[in-house]
């Protein structure tokens, strides 16, 4: 992928995936977590898998064939919905801003990670540069953070579901960066939203809830499975498919502009309002990113 189209691809997604976070701030006022999750990753699922069948058919038939390969898919779905319960309880026991900090530090702990264990991770370009923008991409997250709410640093259970959610999201990135190698990107995020989205259903059917969404009305239904169609191919099918051309790092930099993004999309959609702070530090984030963007060689 030329350099020039990776930087565009990579602008879709943080532009793009920022995008869902405005679904999901309306799903919320008509749907639960759960409802959410289940519904949003089998709609997503579903999209994917008509993508791989018609671009992507005989990798998918190969796939399918793989019994192994889907076992580690299974298993890293698995993985997968554990951080979405422990963020969601572990951010209604803590501050946002303290959770959105611990949550931030997950960075660095992957870009090493990722520097230890992939020797194609390891082609930064100038590491000074690499180190500046990085640095600066960083330091303006935490800066957002702590702009929007004050941190409380006492004891709390809420404090080690949000780092138990951390942790695992790092080993969840370092494991589909091993899948993606041996396996299509598309094909991949079908089976994974597959997987996660039968497992959210598997909770909703032994609650005995499985069609109660339908009594929200037709409009919020049909978000939730616009949402999921459009969320699972940004954050999962381009995601991951950039993970396979660009590389886990300058993907996981590429998710520190998001929040930038969704501020802005709700500084027009919903009137919120914007400080000169967090515009400021907004500015450090995406300039950080681009420096290292653009620093980056092309794969």
């Amino acid at each position: 992928m030329r350099k020039g189209k990776q930087i565009l691809w990579l602008a879709v997604y943080g532009v793009g995936g920022s995008l869902v976070v405005v679904f999901q701030r309306y799903l919320t006022f008509h749907f639960d977590n759960l409802t959410q999750n289940a519904y949003r990753f089998l709609a997503g699922s579903a999209a994917l898998f008509l993508l791989a069948h018609h671009f992507f058919r005989a990798e998918l038939v190969r796939l399918l064939k793989d019994r192994r390969q889907i076992l580690r898919i299974f298993g890293s779905a698995l993985l997968l919905t554990a951080p979405t319960f422990l963020i969601v309880e572990g951010i209604a026991r803590t501050t946002a801003a303290l959770a959105g900090l611990l949550h931030t530090m997950a960075i660095p702990l992957t870009l090493l990670l990722a520097l230890a264990l992939f020797p194609d991770e390891r082609n930064l370009g100038q590491p000074g540069f690499f180190l500046a923008g990085t640095l600066a991409a960083l330091a303006g997250t935490v800066g957002l953070t702590l702009s929007g709410g004050s941190l409380a640093f006492q004891r709390s259970i809420g404090n080690l579901y949000v780092l138990a959610a951390t942790l695992v999201g790092v080993a969840c990135g370092l494991i589909i960066k091993r899948l993606v190698r041996d396996t299509q990107p598309v094909c991949l995020g079908a089976f994974t939203c597959g997987f996660v989205g039968l497992l959210f259903l598997a909770v909703l059917a032994v609650q005995g809830r499985m069609t109660a969404f339908l009594g929200a009305g037709f409009l919020p239904v049909t978000v939730l499975f616009f949402s999921g169609v459009y969320g699972m191919l940004i954050g999962v099918g381009l995601a991951y498919t950039l993970i396979r051309k660009a590389g886990l790092i300058t993907v996981r930099l590429t998710d520190l502009a998001m929040p930038v993004f969704t501020a802005l999309f709700g500084f027009l959609l919903f009137g919120e309002r914007l400080a000169r702070t967090q515009m400021l530090y907004g500015g450090l984030v995406l300039g950080g990113c681009l420096m290292v963007l653009l620093n980056r060689p092309h794969r």
